[in-house]
């Protein structure tokens, strides 16, 4: 599914716990790996991108599809962006879903463990 000239952007928590799997389950993926940390990725970022990142880092934003896009693990509270693009969630209800029309979450358990490019969800975003 993953070329090795796409862009990959992890929302963090890729390997909880289990960073000594890394290596073994990760790095040798396809695909050109963004890792936005999450609150269980401990290593350094100088870390990951020794094992297979093109880059890591806490958050970052883009300009696509005409629209200001904050990746991010845990949903950002403020900020400029039109959409904050998340990865971090829990259906307990302690942290749920920020339902305000600028977020979007992107939890591999709510997709089947498949991934999502980023025009469906600019366009799924736009339609809501």
């Amino acid at each position: 599914m993953v070329r090795e000239e796409d862009l990959v952007i992890h929302l963090g928590d890729v390997m909880v716990a289990r960073a000594d799997q890394w290596d073994k389950y990760v790095a040798h993926l396809p695909g050109h790996k963004i890792l936005v940390k999450g609150n269980h990725d401990r290593k350094s970022h100088t870390w990951y991108m020794d094992r297979g990142c093109a880059f890591s880092c806490d958050s970052f934003t883009m300009n696509m599809y005409g629209h200001k896009l904050l990746f991010t693990h845990e949903p950002a509270l403020d900020g400029d962006f039109d959409l904050n693009i998340h990865g971090h969630c829990h259906a307990d209800g302690h942290r749920g879903p920020v339902e305000d029309g600028k977020h979007y979450l992107v939890a591999l358990e709510d997709t089947n463990y498949e991934l999502i490019q980023l025009k469906r969800i600019v366009a799924t975003w736009k339609r809501n």
